[in-house]
């Protein structure tokens, strides 16, 4: 791997750790609980097969695919391979240092490294849009262990002190726009206040961007980047989040509202997260079963 840095990077992170296993098979009852539990690494591997072809660089972050290394620690489930993955994000980044980062994963925190290392590099010149149906601002010590729920608090400092050491910058809470948001646990909420953090719906901004635009202005950044939790769309027209929740973005929405965030400023960040293709699950365990090999 060249140390020499590069204009934008492709990270490939399924990382699929962030969601207890449990939860995924109550969300998920028409899986086994070991067709659920690496869900989200085949959802991240198949989005790069999905994503438009490009001369950009991709990397690889290395993710532990042994299903024993799961346990709560911490108030975190799976803490220790997701701290170990985290870093092995982080020495990727610090080493190509790209000025653009794009992201697939994975569960929501595979955006914690690079929305991180970002926050570094611009040095209070970058915005953040997670869109997302919930606020991701859980913390250890919350009734959820879910790593995923807790990557934007993460991100912003707050939570556990090994991972928020471990990072190069956390965000602003100022910096920060949450958008899509129609559910969370009442914790989560009551940080998103504490913190001052900025929330829309979807009909929010369903029909223009202006709310988007003004905000993204307000902040006086001339860079932003952007979390695409799926779940962030309605569930009827994208059904392969974790979470299906009716009240979503329609895709052409969406498609608007990130083109005019574009024009409004320079997107150096991008992630899609929470990819979990619930028919091709299905039809890899059916494919195993077949007299194929």
């Amino acid at each position: 791997m060249s140390s020499r840095p590069s204009s934008s990077l492709r990270l490939l992170f399924p990382q699929w750790q962030g969601t207890p296993v449990e939860v995924l098979h109550e969300r998920l009852p028409e899986l086994t609980k070991d067709q659920a539990l690496s869900g989200h690494s085949l959802g991240g591997r198949l989005l790069q097969m999905l994503a438009p072809e490009s001369e950009t660089p991709v990397a690889h972050v290395p993710v532990d695919m042994s299903r024993q290394r799961t346990a709560v620690s911490g108030g975190i489930y799976a803490r220790d391979v997701l701290l170990k993955q985290l870093r092995a994000a982080l020495d990727i980044l610090a080493e190509r240092d790209p000025a653009r980062v794009l992201t697939l994963g994975g569960d929501c925190s595979v955006s914690i490294a690079p929305f991180s290392h970002l926050a570094r590099r611009y040095d209070g010149d970058l915005a953040v849009l997670w869109l997302d149906a919930h606020p991701d601002l859980t913390t250890p010590g919350d009734a959820y262990t879910g790593f995923h729920a807790m990557a934007l608090a993460t991100l912003l400092g707050v939570g556990d002190a090994e991972f928020t050491r471990a990072l190069p910058a956390h965000l602003d809470p100022a910096q920060v726009l949450l958008v899509g948001l129609r559910s969370g646990e009442k914790n989560a909420l009551a940080r998103q206040a504490e913190l001052g953090i900025g929330g829309l719906s979807p009909a929010d901004v369903a029909h223009d961007s202006s709310r988007v635009l003004d905000w993204l202005r307000s902040t006086g950044a001339r860079r932003v980047a952007i979390h695409l939790d799926l779940d962030a769309v309605e569930s009827s027209e994208l059904g392969n989040a974790t979470v299906l929740e009716p009240g979503g973005f329609r895709l052409t929405q969406l498609i608007r509202l990130l083109g005019d965030v574009s024009e409004g400023a320079t997107v150096v960040g991008f992630t899609v997260a929470d990819h979990l293709p619930r028919t091709e699950i299905l039809l890899r365990d059916l494919l195993g079963r077949l007299p194929l090999r």
